[in-house]
Parts: structure tokens; C-alpha cells; sequence
């Protein structure tokens, strides 16, 4: 009787054994790559387009998430949007928005980050979180930006020692005032001026540039950057090209 009864113990254990490695299987699948996880994820959030995101930032009617990572966010991000990194997330997130009733919009780079994001927040028990489709890359192609007319100064041959002269042509395009902030070059022997530091909607500006070839020798290439006030907008980028023949 003795031995049946270990017997059936231990059946018991083996059948509870299997039942439990059964249900972490299926629970856990294993194999699974970055695209399946965040295919999964979307199947459980839900997805806001950038027109209708717009509305609801005009509105202030969510709180804007970026969880990229802190210097793609300072490259540009959409306004007022606070930034907490994907894998900061689950630690921070109580702190930063602790009302789970909110509504969140969450966007990255691409939709991607984001939408495991929006994941994590449902199973953390956020209600109103939406995932902005196609993240700040379609943001970006959607909001209008000031142009920029023949960003490329090619000079082609010529001497060394020699002072250049050139105007670059930025349009504000948009429907805000654009405010310049600061103009960087990446050499001294480049300098620039901008006529104009505030432009109203439709309004034109030069960005004054001289290039010094001085002792360079062969191909050259410079660069003028150009900030806003607007976080939104990346740095505007000119270029001076030349083949200096310095002989």
C-alpha cells in the first residue's frame, strides 16, 4: 500500500511538472525576433495617425511621450513632448505620468519602440495610450518646414588663397514666425551672416557666407548649420563644395 501510494506521488509530481513546463511554453514562446514582438504588440494598442495627433496637440488633449533616446530627442521632437527612453520606461513612467486615466500618445523614431511601449503601458494598467503611426519620421514629413533654395555651393576648381563670396536663400514656408537662434560652421575659413534673424510667414532671408580656400589642397567640403528656436526643426544644413589647386 506504501509503495502505491509514492507511486502515485510521484505521477502526481511528473503530471504537474509537465503541466507547468507546458504552460511556460506557451506562455514564453522562445525564437521570436524583435519584428514578431512588436507585430504582437500591435495587436493589443492602438494606432493614432499624425493629422489626427496634430489635432489633439492642438488641443492639449494628451500628453506627448518620445521614447527614443535622450539625443535623438534634442536633434528635434514634437512640441512640449516629454521624453522617457524605451528602457527607462517601466521604472520611471509613475513618476513622470502617475494618473493612469491619462491620455498618452507615445511615438519613436519609426512606430516601432513605440508600439512596445504602448504595450507595456496597457499591461501596466494605462487605459487612454495610443501609438502615433509611423512615428516622428511621419510627423516630420508631414509638418510643413521652411526651404531652403540651392543648399549646395559648388565652386568646382579653383585657387588656393582666395575669398569667395556667396548668399544662400532660406524661405519661411510655414504658417509660424521662424526665429534663427545660432549659425555654427565646421572651419574658420568659413564665415556667415544672416541678414535677417526673424522671419514672418512667407518671408526670405539671406545667409551670407565667404570661403577662404587658403592652403587647402583637392576636394573640400564645409558645412553651415542653421538652428531655429522650434525643437521641431532639425538644424538646416548648407554645403560648400570646391577642388582647391593649391600648386
Amino acid at each position: 500500500m506504501k509503495k502505491i501510494v509514492l507511486v502515485l506521488i510521484a505521477v502526481a509530481f511528473v503530471t504537474a511538472w509537465c503541466l507547468a513546463q507546458a504552460a511556460v511554453s506557451q506562455t514564453l514562446q522562445s525564437n521570436l525576433t524583435a519584428q514578431d514582438l512588436v507585430a504582437e504588440a500591435r495587436n493589443h494598442i492602438v494606432e493614432i495617425s499624425v493629422a489626427d495627433a496634430r489635432v489633439m496637440l492642438e488641443n492639449k488633449e494628451a500628453t506627448f511621450l518620445d521614447v527614443r533616446e535622450p539625443d535623438e530627442y534634442n536633434l528635434g521632437h514634437i512640441p512640449e513632448a516629454v521624453n522617457l527612453p524605451r528602457g527607462l520606461l517601466e521604472f520611471k513612467i509613475n513618476e513622470m505620468i502617475p494618473d493612469k486615466s491619462a491620455k498618452i500618445i507615445v511615438y519613436c523614431k519609426s512606430g516601432m519602440r513605440s508600439a512596445l511601449a504602448d504595450y507595456t503601458l496597457f499591461r501596466m494598467g494605462y487605459k487612454n495610450v495610443l501609438n502615433l503611426k509611423g512615428g516622428w519620421e511621419a510627423w516630420n514629413l508631414e509638418v510643413q518646414k521652411p526651404q531652403i533654395e540651392n543648399a549646395i555651393w559648388d565652386l568646382g576648381k579653383i585657387k588656393g588663397h582666395q575669398r569667395l563670396k556667396h548668399n544662400f536663400i532660406l524661405k519661411n514656408t510655414t504658417k509660424r514666425t521662424l526665429k534663427i537662434k545660432d549659425i555654427r560652421t565646421t572651419c574658420g575659413c568659413t564665415t556667415s551672416k544672416m541678414d535677417k534673424m526673424l522671419l514672418l510667414p512667407g518671408e526670405s532671408t539671406k545667409l551670407k557666407v565667404e570661403f577662404n580656400s587658403g592652403n587647402f589642397s583637392g576636394p573640400v567640403e564645409k558645412m553651415i548649420y542653421v538652428y531655429t528656436d522650434n525643437p521641431q526643426d532639425p538644424p538646416f544644413l548648407f554645403k560648400i563644395k570646391a577642388n582647391v589647386m593649391n600648386q
